[in-house]
């Protein structure tokens, strides 16, 4: 038997995740430190002093440690905190609620080792997705000048590590004392965004700085690490923090009484009030509709949008402190941005909003330009997983021997991705609204919720992509890379064909550049622009359909890999009566 097969399983299962994330990071470093040196020449000349707050220790914000610090790490580590928290939630309440625990426990393992395990692969899957960030670093820094060596850029990478050690053991704490998923993931994102915002807001307002001192997020500051090298003192701290936190969630669920299916909490004017209600949460979609004893039309829509409903509202609560923080530093870069030339680059990322000083560029620019990626994982992540996560698991036959059509199983799975992306998507609109009494943005909240929606058809195109990538694919692992390399590849086709004349004509390729959230801002939505990638959203999506209806399922999964097993000899016949076993005849 393999060692850690608790650890082993944990970081299987959350592979996805990570690779979606970790893509992100990738992406997004390898932009920033490609757009310095313009950045660097158009900003340097400005008085941005207010913000050296934002860059902590990095000093100036147009210093290569200040710009990593202030356009980067403002928000990157919210990505990794709201991975570990989604994990750790999950640690006992999510075999708990699957009616698993029980079972788990049951083997020749102790309380504290499955936690222990769990949390390590969280912990290692955090680590990997971060370290995803450094290689973007590394290949932006290969093909262009900037002055932080690698050893310095891992250390500001590493610096989010005993951040995410310390939410992880927040995460799993809240998961072992209240009673339920929804209640544990609710309280540590909470404590998450408050704590984000106290550093935040400290560094621009003078009257909470002193305060800045209770948020781990400040004690982990890049710009710190970048500027001095790795601060173990700090580390220490909060690494120390997490080990305290860590073992009162240990004892607290060495002491908790477990139950096989779970126990879910809802509100109290939202109790279920028959037992075939809670079998459509506990058990299969597919035996509900058989018995007819499940009230809900659409079972499976239902148990899909309920099982992504964690990620869904984890991304939402990201995007939202994004653009409260954005629309929170507008005026001051508005006074400041009034005049200025931008590179190419910057222009081509702004589309018809032409004017970074306006709200329509600067938001633009600084929101609507690259959220749309944050999105775009989560549909490569939940796409691929609509048709391959039930086969990995063994699950899709069980469902399709049920009097359901393939094709309806598949639509209301992609029912509920839909709805939760566009979910996660108002996240950010909400943000805009939640802090229009107090910053005057001067954009109106139908032109944020016009830019918000315009998103969505460029999202549904991929995802799209990623549901025919699902069905067609031997494997999850293929679609997903396929889904991701096309993101990649048309994103920065796009990016930098607006400041490479070769590239140029070719980036009416890409799906990215009929995307234009700035331009929304200034016009309104372009239906022409948004119909054409909605049409072939839905045209894959129905190509998608053909080739689920054609596949042959397998009870077990069939995914790929590139380490194929060797085929083991046959074992000899069991010797029958009137038989002998001999090498050959006497």
């Amino acid at each position: 038997m393999r060692a850690l097969p608790v650890f082993r399983k944990t970081l299987r299962d959350q592979r996805f995740t990570v690779a979606g994330i970790g893509f992100a990071l990738f992406l997004l470093a390898w932009f920033h430190i490609a757009i310095y040196p313009s950045y660097h020449d158009s900003f340097s000349q400005l008085e941005l002093g207010m913000f050296e707050g934002l860059a902590g220790e990095g000093g100036d914000i147009t210093s290569p440690a200040g710009f990593l610090t202030n356009e980067y790490y403002s928000w990157a580590p919210l990505l990794v905190v709201v991975l570990v928290v989604i994990g750790a939630t999950g640690t006992t309440l999510g075999e708990e609620s699957a009616g698993t625990v029980d079972l788990l426990l049951a083997q020749p393992v102790r309380r504290w080792r499955v936690v222990a395990e769990k949390s390590a692969a969280i912990a290692l899957g955090a680590l990997i997705a971060m370290l995803c960030g450094w290689v973007g670093f590394l290949v932006g820094k290969a093909t262009g000048d900037f002055a932080i060596g690698p050893v310095r850029l891992l250390e500001g990478v590493l610096s989010t590590l005993p951040l995410a050690l310390v939410y992880l053991a927040v995460a799993l704490l809240a998961s072992t004392v209240l009673p339920s998923r929804t209640l544990a993931a609710s309280a540590a994102i909470g404590l998450v965004v408050a704590d984000y915002f106290l550093n935040m807001v400290g560094a621009l307002v003078s009257a909470v700085d002193p305060w800045r001192d209770l948020s781990p997020f400040y004690w982990s500051n890049a710009g710190h690490y970048l500027a001095a090298g790795f601060d173990w003192v700090r580390a220490g701290a909060l690494v120390a923090l997490a080990g305290v936190l860590f073992a009162l969630a240990m004892v607290a669920f060495e002491r908790r009484d477990l139950t096989s299916g779970g126990r879910e909490w809802t509100a109290p004017w939202r109790r279920r009030k028959d037992e075939s209600a809670e079998e459509a949460d506990a058990g299969f979609a597919g035996e509900v509709a058989l018995r007819g004893g499940g009230r809900h039309p659409f079972p499976i829509f239902a148990k899909t949008l309920r099982d992504q409903r964690f990620s869904m509202v984890a991304m939402g609560f990201v995007l939202f402190a994004i653009a409260i923080l954005i629309a929170a530093i507008f005026p001051t870069y508005r006074k400041e941005l009034e005049g200025i030339e931008l590179p190419s680059i910057y222009q081509g990322m702004m589309g018809e909003a032409s004017d970074i000083s306006s709200p329509e560029g600067f938001f633009g620019v600084e929101f609507f330009w690259w959220v749309p990626i944050l999105l775009l994982v989560l549909a490569a992540i939940h796409g691929t997983g609509a048709i391959a996560a039930e086969e990995s698991a063994g699950s899709l036959d069980l469902l399709l021997a049920q009097p359901v059509k393939r094709w309806r199983v598949l639509t209301e799975k992609v029912a509920a991705i839909v709805v939760g992306i566009a979910v996660a998507a108002i996240g950010g609109w909400l943000g805009f609204l939640a802090i229009g009494p107090f910053v005057d943005i001067d954009l109106s909240p139908w032109r944020t919720l016009a830019a918000t929606v315009s998103m969505l058809p460029l999202v549904y195109l991929f995802l799209g992509i990623a549901l025919l990538a699902a069905a067609f694919f031997p494997s999850r692992s293929l679609a997903a890379a396929t889904v991701i390399g096309l993101i990649v590849a048309g994103w920065f086709l796009n990016s930098l064909g607006a400041s490479v004349d070769v590239l140029d004509p070719w980036r009416v390729a890409t799906p990215f550049h009929w995307y234009d959230g700035g331009g929304v801002l200034l016009n309104g939505i372009d239906a022409v622009r948004s119909g054409a990638m909605l049409a072939i959203a839905v045209a894959l999506f129905g190509a998608a359909l053909v080739a689920f209806e054609r596949r042959d399922v397998s009870s077990t999964g069939r995914e790929w890999t590139l380490r194929r097993r060797a085929r083991r000899p046959a074992p000899p016949a069991a010797e029958t009566p009137g038989t002998r076993l001999s090498p050959g005849p006497r």
